[in-house]
């Protein structure tokens, strides 16, 4: 995945791509760089995701997976 931030706002998103096109099982994702997160919303799921950070790392699980999915992290 990819970590964007919007310079002006300072949101973050994670823009996740499926190359297997379909994952039944959980994916765990590990954040980098992201800074202390406390909410991740899956903008595929239409739901807000448990996670978990450090500050340095943030970590989170992603029940399924189609194509892909955006997650808004705060």
């Amino acid at each position: 995945g990819v970590l964007l931030k919007n310079r002006k706002s300072g949101k973050q998103a994670v823009v996740l791509i499926n190359w297997k096109f379909k994952i039944e099982e959980p994916i765990r994702i590990r954040v980098r760089g992201a800074g202390k997160v406390s909410q991740a919303y899956s903008c595929a799921l239409k739901k807000e995701l448990k996670i978990q950070s450090d500050g340095e790392f943030s970590e989170l699980t992603v029940p399924h997976m189609a194509e892909g999915d955006i997650l808004l992290l705060q």
